[in-house]
């Protein structure tokens, strides 16, 4: 006798009585698991900007991170996924882009938007704020009073 014909293993499946479509507007089907994916990255990014407040953490720079850091995971998930079972996609290379047949793993979407959002904060915004910097420096007044362009120069 198999596992499959105990008599407890029917109680094991779960059947689900809707449809996992939401609504189909011409190309585009909105899926209770896509639905579901955008809230979840959407209260992601909620909650990392709360938590970068609490540590007083510019929320420009978290929104810039979660810029980068969600379609990094959308496509390190893809990549991730096309890897692990690269014998199909080996023989069909353009399948790899049919993003509306399926098909991601969810520790590609966190590898993905944890490599793209640590190469931003380790390489772009430094380089944006050395800019913003030299340019601030070049415009306001300097508050340092060992300089002879403060309006709190002091000469002795």
């Amino acid at each position: 006798m198999s596992l499959f014909q105990l008599p407890w293993f029917p109680l094991l499946a779960i059947e689900i009585p809707w449809s996992p479509n939401i609504l189909t507007l011409g190309g585009f089907m909105l899926t209770w698991h896509g639905l579901f994916t955008a809230i979840g990255i959407l209260a992601g990014v909620q909650l990392s900007l709360r938590m970068g407040r609490a540590v007083r953490y510019d929320p420009d720079e978290a929104y810039t991170l979660a810029l980068v850091g969600v379609p990094s995971g959308i496509v390190g998930a893809r990549t991730l996924f096309v890897a692990e079972h690269w014998d199909y996609y080996r023989q069909a290379p353009l399948e790899i882009l049919a993003l509306n047949e399926g098909g991601i793993s969810v520790w590609g979407a966190v590898i993905g938007g944890l490599l793209a959002a640590t190469f931003v904060t380790l390489t772009i915004l430094p380089s944006i704020y050395a800019i913003v910097q030299r340019t601030a420096s070049l415009t306001s007044p300097s508050l340092n009073p060992m300089e002879p362009s403060s309006r709190y120069y002091d000469a002795q």
